[in-house]
Order: C-alpha cells, then structure tokens, then sequence
C-alpha cells in the first residue's frame, strides 16, 4: 500500500519531533509523582511536562512503526522483513549500546570510575543484558526501544496473520496476554505490542487516518486533560497515557503540518533515528558537567534548554560523519549506503 503524501509528511515531522521529546524526557528525571509537592510551581511543570506529557513519544513512535511495516507488507515475507530489520535495528543497536559499554568498562578499569554501577565483576546475566538486552534494559537505556521494535518485528507474520482474518479478536487477545504480562520478558513495555497493533489495524483495515484532524484542537485539550488528571490525582500507572495519547497525538499533529516547525521538523527527519542512538551517552556528559555549574545555570535552562542544544549538536555530528564516510556511517546508523560522492563535493553539501 502506497502511503498518502500527507501521512508520509506527517509521520516525517512527528518523527522528528517525538525524538525531541525523548530526549527532553532523558535530559533530568522529573520528581517523584507520589511525592510531588503542588506548593513547587517549577516542580509540577516538570512533572506535568516530563512525566505525563512526555510519555507520548515512545508509544507513538511504536504505532507509527506498526502502521509503516504493515502498510510495506513486508510481514508477508518474514525472510525478507528478518533480513532488513537486523540491519536497519539491530546493527545500530549494538553498534552504539555495546560501544558504550565497553566505553564505560574502559573508563572504569583504567580511572577505577564506575559512571553507573560496575561492570568490572558483574555477574554474567547483568553484564549480557548490558550488552544485549535479553531481558533488561540496555546499557544506553534509550536503546531498549530498538529491543522491543526487534521482538514485535518478530511476531509480526504471527500479528499480521491475525489481523487479515480477525483483527478485533487479535487486539483482545495481544492486549490481554502483554497488558497483563503473561508474556513475562518478551516485551518489556507491554503497551508497545498493543500500539503495535492498533498501527497495524490502521495499516491492514486502510483506515482513514485523517478522518479525525477536524477534531485536533479536541485532542490536544483531551490531551492536556489526561496529563493533568493523571497528575493531580498522583496515579503512577501510565498504562492510561501510553495507550490514549498516541490515538490523540496523531490527529493533534495535523495542526503543527503546515506550521514554519512542522516544515523544519520534516525535513530533519532522517537526522532522528541517529539522535535517538547517540543522545544517551552525550546527555550522561552534559550532567556531569551540570553538577559543578549549577549554582550559575539554573535549572528550567538545564531541563529546558539544553535539549535544544544537544539536538543541535548531534545534526551538525551527523552532517561531519555523513560527509566524511558516508558508506560507513550509512552502515552504523542502518541506512542504505548512499553512492560515492565526487572530490570536487563541498562541504556545504
């Protein structure tokens, strides 16, 4: 199925735009729900704004990726899908988790520094999942997306199957074996096989997925209403957020489409998925540097502005790695290798 120009323009500055968001969620942990004090201004919009409103970005960016594989049909030919997503997920995957651990391990064995808890004498099960994820969280935290997206790529001919032939029947079952965990590790989060699904559901039903931009500004009230409802009643269960504010971020974006950030976050797109990969270990820098500064910067600039700054940094990274070699930095970052360029190519290339 070939995708209308709108949503593919759409799901390009969402893609953008989410990952801005992960790593604004990433810079600082927001305070503890269940301690929050109401009396702290600064404090309830931190909360409001990393904790509830920026939960959005993972399970969107996983209904996103349900409804482009299945809207491609590539779950109809498993070896071909396998093939394509060890390369496009798992290369970047431990190209930039298990470099980092061995970054870490380096720094540890040779200053006797442990940026985190040691990896010199972990026990072997801690130090795999380190590594690789086989049931816990990577090294690069971040990372454990990639590690769900992975699985889900996995089931998908299992998913796809059932959703050609009974697709609301599929959806009770997905939800109830993840949401209730009968899955044990498989999927970590759980909620990204169910928005894995409905993404497929859209794609496979063909449905109108701009049938409800009439209703954004609905959406984005509803939105801003879950957040808050969330917040002041102190519930720590996300479980709520992760499955509606995907279904109400997507109409809600049609109002960004047209907009001078909506234009610029689309044609940055294709600088995200190596945002994504690499803002971990830069946002562990920059917190180590803020500790000895922050009786001068104060913190609404730390948690507010400096994920500008990052992201800003690592599209010019991006641009130098491209430049200089394209075919390997196309090969780490899970993209297709782009043709040589001649010598008499610039820089402002």
């Amino acid at each position: 199925m070939l995708l209308d120009n709108q949503v593919g323009y759409r799901i390009a500055m969402l893609r953008f735009i989410l990952i801005g968001v992960v790593v604004f969620l990433h810079i600082a942990d927001p305070p503890a729900i269940s301690t929050l004090d109401f009396s702290n201004k600064f404090d309830v919009l931190r909360s409001f704004t990393q904790g509830q409103l920026g939960r959005i970005c993972v399970p969107a960016l996983t209904m996103i990726s349900g409804y482009l594989l299945f809207s491609s049909g590539l779950d109809l030919t498993p070896i071909k899908l396998y093939k394509k997503k060890a390369r496009v997920l798992l290369v970047p995957f431990f190209v930039f988790n298990v470099c980092y651990v061995a970054l870490i391990a380096l720094v540890e064995y040779t200053t006797g520094y442990a940026a985190f808890s040691p990896i010199m004498g972990a026990d072997p099960m801690r130090l795999i999942n380190m590594l690789f994820a086989i049931d816990g969280a990577p090294m690069n935290n971040a990372l454990h997306f990639i590690r769900e997206l992975f699985v889900l790529m996995l089931l998908a001919p299992f998913i796809g199957l059932i959703l050609r032939r009974a697709p609301l029947v599929g959806l009770v079952l997905i939800s109830t074996f993840f949401l209730f965990d009968i899955d044990g590790q498989l999927i970590l989060r759980n909620t990204m096989a169910v928005m894995f699904y409905i993404g497929g559901m859209a794609a496979v039903g063909q449905w109108n997925v701009k049938k409800y931009d009439r209703y954004a500004l609905h959406c984005a009230v509803a939105l801003i209403l879950l957040c808050a409802g969330l917040l002041y009643f102190r519930v720590e269960d996300r479980t709520l957020i992760y499955i509606a504010a995907p279904l109400l971020v997507w109409p809600l974006a049609s109002l960004l489409q047209d907009t001078a950030l909506g234009k610029w976050a689309a044609r940055h797109s294709h600088y995200s998925f190596f945002i994504f990969l690499s803002h971990m270990p830069l946002i562990e820098i920059v917190r180590r540097i803020y500790v000895h500064v922050d009786h001068i910067v104060p913190e609404a600039v730390f948690v507010y502005g400096v994920p500008f700054l990052l992201i800003g940094i690592l599209i010019q990274v991006y641009k130098y790695l491209d430049y200089l070699m394209p075919s390997a930095f196309a090969f780490i970052v899970g993209a297709r290798s782009k043709p040589v360029r001649p010598l008499q190519v610039t820089m402002a290339h």
